[in-house]
């Protein structure tokens, strides 16, 4: 299947034949770690129990697989001028220091399902939302795997893509590996191509 083809040239009774993609997940062993209140609140003031890393919870990425991802802003410059880079950690390890101090925007409502076949309105790329990222305004941008290899034979780079220009081809539902264990975590990212600024 051609990236970019109408959906209805991709074949298939329902508009798409491609296969979905298989998805590995991590063995992780269980380890105790002080979690944080479910469902971290973006403006809080957190703290990543190992690295120490300390800032505002500006994003929250769920994965179709059970990892959550918090991303933090910390405050300040670098040396150089620049804004401190925007980390990312496993909510398991994200402890809440002070709640938010203002109302941030409640999150954009969107008919997207994890595992949900879709299409960029905007670009024509087709893949599987695999996760949910909600910023601080509220936008919420999807974390697409575009299904099938490159001419290298790897798995294609995925994809960031505002909700608001996303339209739903198939309803799928993510099915995790009969040989897992693990009772959390997901597919790391790999290089991550920004279609709109994840927010």
């Amino acid at each position: 299947m051609k990236i970019g083809l109408r959906i209805g040239e991709t074949g298939g009774p329902d508009g798409y034949s491609a296969p979905l993609p298989r998805f590995g997940i991590y063995r992780m062993a269980k380890k105790s770690m002080k979690k944080a209140a479910s469902g971290t609140k973006l403006g809080s003031l957190v703290k990543d129990s190992i690295t120490g890393f300390t800032g505002i919870a500006i994003g929250r990425t769920e994965f179709g697989f059970g990892c959550v991802h918090i991303r933090i802003q910390a405050p300040g410059l670098t040396e150089a001028g620049t804004p401190i880079p925007v980390q990312t950690f496993d909510d398991q390890r994200v402890e809440v220091l002070a709640p938010p101090s203002k109302l941030w925007a409640e999150p954009v409502e969107t008919p997207v399902k994890l595992g949900d076949v879709v299409r960029d309105s905007l670009t024509g790329v087709v893949g599987v939302a695999t996760g949910k990222t909600v910023g601080l305004d509220g936008q919420i941008n999807l974390f697409v795997e575009q299904v099938g290899l490159t001419a290298d034979g790897e798995p294609k780079s995925p994809l960031y893509i505002n909700a608001a220009s996303v339209v739903v081809v198939d309803r799928r539902e993510l099915k995790v590996s009969k040989d897992s264990v693990a009772t959390s975590g997901g597919p790391m990212p790999r290089e991550i191509v920004p279609l709109s600024a994840p927010h």
